[in-house]
């Protein structure tokens, strides 16, 4: 046989052994998957939880980590639990008036500090997104602003901007009818990695309709406001866990991570049950995988849904050459909703993009359309993007609805939620569309193990 001819063998035999989309969707196990989201399910009724929540620090939170760890450990892993001390707002309220007449149907948000202001309420235009939309009008009164503009600008970045421009207290109004996202949002700044023990102004919600004249009264004449908050602190210890393949080159890991935690609305078994589920068959699957090369990590994320809590605290530990060694950061979050979206996330939102590229490629294998989207404050992935380290996430969709050219695209109904029990008690076993997380699964499994056996394209 002729040197040419051999190369050629060669190269044939080592095509056919790489890893390709039917040996993910072989890898692919339903009675594990579901069995993980039973046993999360079983753990939420059982625990004596609000709605069956399944929160950060709460007993059946930290039955699911026990849970994780214990099958990491039966599959060979040495599963590490990392400690982490803070605190969450057990209950928030607040009351509005303007003008001495009472609100209604105002919206707490967590983490306004406990405290009462009173002052002269002041527009600002631009829904405070810039620090320049508040500029000097907000000094020493209550700033007021409708919410929208840019998604990634979360509620606390805005709270900071109008204190720092020295605004005693905040009003966003809400742009769609009813309450403005009931219980609340969140003044955790996320896109912040001090937002921790950061203190706020008092802040409150207002609906659409809460004064329908409130704009060209403030534009003609003073009107004075007053918001009284309060926030029942409590501090809590919960973990992060995290294992790593015995084999693979340390000084190039892909790191994969899921959050464990639900909101205290429910019990969260599309958010973020399914991610955990999925990141659980990934690491039975690299018990056994042959072509890996790369050193491969899994992370289960505390206190995500307070604020990134978990991967904040990972990733801030970390030295110059721990995140350098991080080529790129996975995230699985949300990937069985039930009017759902196949989703590539990367920090452009763009096909360009080569950290999504085999998503892309296992969608178009299977004859299945994606969305490109951009990452935002939301998911974990944000924390490791604001310390330089590449990025890629996958989920279905959560908080929207499905557009027409979506429903087009990706069948399911338009002008529908993807997920109607987001966040909610609804949040079951019940609500996950299982064929999409089994798309979602195969997705991740072949995803991982590509940039496990080559970084090469990245």
């Amino acid at each position: 046989m002729k040197y040419g001819q051999l190369l050629w063998l060669v190269q044939a035999i080592a095509l056919s052994s790489a890893f390709d989309v039917e040996d993910a969707a072989k890898q692919y196990s339903e009675s594990d998957v579901r069995g993980h989201l039973e046993k999360f399910q079983s753990i939420a009724e059982k625990g004596g939880q609000p709605n069956n929540n399944r929160f950060m620090g709460s007993k059946p939170h930290e039955q699911t980590l026990d849970y994780i760890e214990s099958q990491l450990e039966s599959w060979g892993y040495k599963a590490k639990r990392e400690s982490i001390d803070t605190f969450y707002c057990k209950s928030n309220t607040v009351s509005v008036h303007i003008d001495n007449k009472e609100i209604k149907d105002v919206s707490p948000f967590w983490y306004s500090p406990t405290g009462t202001v009173e002052g002269e309420l002041a527009i600002v235009e631009g829904n405070g997104v810039k620090e320049s939309d508040f500029g000097s009008l907000v000094k020493d009164k209550i700033a007021i602003f409708q919410r929208g503009g840019d998604s990634n600008s979360v509620f606390g970045s805005r709270i900071d901007h109008a204190q720092k421009a020295g605004a005693k207290g905040v009003l966003i109004w809400n742009n769609r009818p009813g309450p403005l996202r009931l219980p609340g949002g969140t003044l955790i700044t996320l896109s912040n990695p001090d937002a921790l023990g950061h203190k706020y102004v008092p802040t409150a919600g207002l609906t659409q309709d809460a004064d329908k004249d409130l704009v060209e009264r403030i534009k003609t004449g003073k009107v004075r406001a007053k918001i009284v908050s309060k926030c029942d602190d409590k501090e809590v210890k919960t973990e992060n866990i995290i294992a790593e393949t015995k084999k693979g080159d340390g000084k190039n890991a892909l790191l994969i991570g899921a959050h464990t935690d639900s909101v205290r609305e429910g019990p969260g078994i599309n958010d973020n049950g399914s991610g955990v589920a999925a990141v659980l068959a990934l690491a039975k699957f690299f018990k056994d995988f042959k072509d890996q090369k790369n050193k491969v990590r899994f992370a289960f994320w505390t206190g995500e849904e307070e604020g990134l809590i978990g991967a904040y605290k990972y990733v801030r530990a970390l030295g110059t050459t721990d995140l350098e060694e991080i080529k790129l950061y996975f995230n699985v979050d949300t990937l069985g909703s039930p009017n759902g979206i196949n989703t590539v996330v990367t920090t452009s939102g763009e096909e360009t993009n080569s950290a999504g590229k085999y998503q892309r490629e296992f969608y178009k294998s299977q004859n299945l359309a994606n969305d490109e989207q951009d990452t935002s404050p939301a998911i974990d992935a944000w924390a490791f993007q604001q310390f330089g380290v590449r990025v890629v996430a996958i989920e279905t969709g959560f908080n929207g609805e499905k557009s027409e050219e979506e429903a087009a695209k990706f069948g399911g109904t338009a002008k529908e939620p993807y997920d109607a029990n987001y966040h909610k008690a609804g949040d079951t076993i019940k609500n996950v569309n299982m064929d999409q997380l089994a798309v979602s699964v195969k997705a991740v499994i072949y995803t991982a193990a590509k940039w496990s056996e080559s970084f090469d394209g990245l």
